[in-house]
């Protein structure tokens, strides 16, 4: 069994000082993160990062709760860890990993839940003690190893391959997390179709213009794919996590039309005042795109 940290039900969120990882919401590397006290599956640089990503974070966080709340009261350990998740529409993964080196008895876990479906866990010392497949995916998304991406790429189907839980490609998932060689590597030399899924839309949902320009400019990439998970496009989905230069590329560069309507007929627009009302409180994310919204119909 693991232990990280002793538990502080005082406070919402607490201060993992051996950990030097990114923010979750607004991706910021610090060495001072706060963790959500919930669940303790993620961290934040701030409250307002943490309300920000309660929508994506809350699957995950219900999910993780009954495990957290059994625990005994957790111990420091001393070496740097690494602490992130994703999710989907379809499910969630997570990961907690301690380094190439973890002390002895301790194992880094990877964790996928699918939605309705119990999670499967994958404890490792070592990435190389995962399936192909997964080392694969990590090396696309959590853990980015270009060379290990290149080593393992020919053993295994770029383009039907998908992680389990969230069902995101190579692709998608160096997207989602802004790993630009290794999507303009996948693209370029190892099969990658960037046609396949939706990439930009991931890329865009955490504002990383420069992986989508790329993937849209030099392989024809769908600006309008749709998720089928979430029903929205690149589009709508930016507007909706406050992604403001997601949301002025596509709009202003792209000439996308903040109008259309995704496949529950909310536009852009929609999308955002939903998340200000779900959230109950006007982020600066989300107030920068509405005013950028509102503008362009003036």
């Amino acid at each position: 069994k693991i232990e990280l940290e002793e538990e502080d039900s005082a406070n919402q969120v607490q201060v993992l000082p051996t950990i030097t990882a990114s923010c979750a919401a607004c991706k910021a590397l610090s060495r001072s993160l706060r963790k959500c006290q919930a669940c303790k599956s993620v961290q934040y640089c701030s409250v307002d990062c943490q309300t920000n990503h309660w929508q994506e974070h809350k699957p995950v966080c219900v999910s993780l709760r009954p495990a957290a709340s059994s625990e005994q009261p957790q111990k420091k350990l001393s070496c740097k860890s690494y602490c992130a998740t994703d999710a989907s529409a379809w499910g969630h993964v997570a990961l907690f990993y301690f380094g190439k080196k973890p002390p002895i008895g301790v194992e880094s876990q990877l964790s996928c839940t699918a939605r309705g479906q119990p999670k499967v866990r994958h404890s490792f010392r070592s990435v190389d003690d995962l399936p192909t497949e997964l080392q694969f995916l990590v090396s696309c998304g959590f853990l980015p190893d270009l060379e290990r991406v290149k080593r393992l790429c020919p053993m295994v189907d770029v383009n039907t391959l998908r992680l389990p839980g969230a069902r995101f490609t190579a692709l998608e998932w160096a997207a989602r997390k802004g790993n630009f060689d290794i999507a303009q590597w996948l693209c370029k030399h190892g099969g990658a179709d960037a046609k396949v899924g939706t990439p930009v839309l991931w890329a865009c949902y955490t504002n990383n213009v420069r992986v989508a320009k790329h993937l849209v400019d030099d392989y024809g990439a769908n600006l309008q794919a749709i998720d089928p998970g979430f029903g929205m496009a690149a589009i709508h989905i930016s507007a909706e996590n406050g992604q403001l230069g997601s949301v002025q590329w596509l709009v202003l560069d792209k000439g996308q039309d903040p109008s259309w309507r995704d496949a529950t007929g909310k536009t852009s627009l929609d999308r955002v005042r939903g998340s200000v009302r779900e959230v109950g409180t006007l982020l600066p994310g989300h107030r920068d795109v509405i005013a950028f919204l509102e503008g362009l119909g003036r």
